[in-house]
């Protein structure tokens, strides 16, 4: 739904220095992605979906994270 919201904690041994999140539907199609923006606490990043979605089940979420050194870690996570 438009407006909801993807909180993603990230840390790191350095600083995460950025989260960008993308949407797939469930046969894969990209949806959206865009970058999460960090909240006051320094650790969770906050994702607000621009693009309607009427199937959320089955839907992907991957969220990558990079830190200052730019190395970068991928979390997927299926909505069931």
């Amino acid at each position: 739904m438009i407006g909801s919201t993807i909180t993603v904690r990230a840390v790191d041994d350095f600083k995460v220095a950025s989260v960008r999140v993308a949407i797939y539907s469930a046969v894969g199609d990209l949806m959206e992605q865009g970058d999460a923006v960090l909240e006051a606490n320094g650790l969770d990043w906050l994702y607000t979906a621009t693009v309607a979605n009427g199937a959320i089940a089955g839907c992907r979420v991957r969220a990558v994270a990079k830190d200052l050194p730019a190395n970068e870690t991928v979390y997927d996570v299926t909505v069931e």
